[in-house]
């Protein structure tokens, strides 16, 4: 493992929804995949008002189509090299990393994963022993976000420590030190492709205005996988306490997959409060517009992916919140729907998500 040392560098309201029980849905708009637990307790009695089956059964149908998710048997989703960058005292931040084994002319692939997710969420797309890997095609870079896998963040928060742009800036800096790096850099040598899931691509967009010119030059195409949007989403109090406590308990998080059990219960207190709480009422919407001004609109190619089922950040919001925000800016951004599919792409069609990124 590779250590690196640097410096740190440094709304609009949603409509209302039609319907109760649709406005109810939204708690689960900025899950990012997760699944919430319902964690009702009578007051008489410690008991649970729904027992844990029907739990199950209630999230299980709100996030996955169940035909479409299937573990690969014998990988392991953590087969890939780690570096550690170290940019604060108390932020370092992990990343895994591969070469193809023959050299490639493409792009680097930078994923970012969810709230609730770490670099192993792209395990289908990442790992050497994966069907749909793109490892042997592609140099990746899959990044743990702060306070998330095996990064690390602040121990305090003034609402900014795990912001979309704290973590823009983290990705920002990846890039830099691998590109000053003699042994590195050529990893970059033909530009770079940012990959956003959900929060992610949040995430994704925001690097756009954290980036320097060098490197935003480098750019070379946006995936944006189910994406939130840059525009804030503001989440009455009571949904965002019931999201901060979503990942508290393994009964809390009930995957079929036992990593993403990890993932979710591993990130540290303040990365699973923050999403919830400001995460997804920032908004980066101005230095995105700003940042693609002097951009090549020819040269940037973007596409974005959503769920025809997708509860979490539904289709048709995708598409007024962020197809045509890059429309205004100039930005022609292909946007597919996945038939038969939810929230979680990475997990429930990893072979569309690898054609789609096979075409940079």
């Amino acid at each position: 493992m590779a250590a690196y040392s640097g410096n740190f560098t440094n709304g609009r309201r949603p409509q209302a929804t039609s319907s109760r029980n649709i406005a109810f849905l939204s708690i689960f708009a900025v899950l990012a995949g997760g699944y919430l637990a319902f964690r009702a307790q009578s007051p008489s009695k410690n008991e649970p008002l729904v027992s844990k089956k029907e739990v199950e059964a209630i999230i299980l149908s709100l996030y996955f189509s169940i035909p479409h998710i299937h573990t690969f048997e014998g990988i392991n989703p953590d087969s890939k090299d780690s570096i550690t960058f170290h940019h604060t005292p108390d932020v370092s931040i992990n990343a895994c990393i591969s070469h193809p084994a023959i050299v490639q002319h493409k792009p680097l692939l930078v994923f970012l994963h969810y709230w609730g997710g770490s670099s192993s969420t792209w395990y289908k797309l990442t790992s050497p022993d994966s069907p749909t890997s793109l490892c042997s095609a592609y140099p990746i870079l899959a990044i743990d976000h702060r306070g998330w896998g095996k990064s690390t963040g602040p121990s305090q928060d003034n609402n900014t420590a795990y912001s979309i742009s704290s973590m823009a800036n983290d990705v920002a800096l990846v890039l830099q030190q691998l590109a000053s790096d003699q042994e590195r850099k050529a990893i970059l040598k033909h530009g770079f492709i940012l990959i956003g899931y959900s929060m992610g691509a949040k995430v994704a967009m925001a690097i756009l205005t954290t980036l320097p010119r060098d490197l935003l030059n480098c750019l070379r195409g946006l995936v944006l996988v189910a994406p939130a949007h840059p525009t804030p989403l503001l989440l009455p109090p009571e949904m965002q306490e019931q999201q901060k406590a979503a990942y508290e308990t393994a009964e809390s998080v009930r995957w079929d997959i036992e990593m993403v059990v990890r993932d979710s219960l591993q990130g540290s207190q303040l990365a699973k409060s923050v999403w919830p709480t400001y995460g997804t009422a920032e908004d980066v919407s101005d230095g995105l517009k700003r940042a693609l001004e002097p951009m090549d609109k020819e040269r940037l190619r973007g596409s974005i992916l959503v769920g025809e089922s997708d509860v979490v950040e539904p289709k048709d919001r995708v598409d007024k919140e962020v197809r045509r925000f890059f429309e205004r800016s100039g930005i022609q951004v292909s946007m597919r729907t996945v038939p038969g599919v939810k929230h979680l792409l990475p997990l429930e069609c990893p072979e569309v998500l690898r054609r789609e990124i096979s075409k940079f």
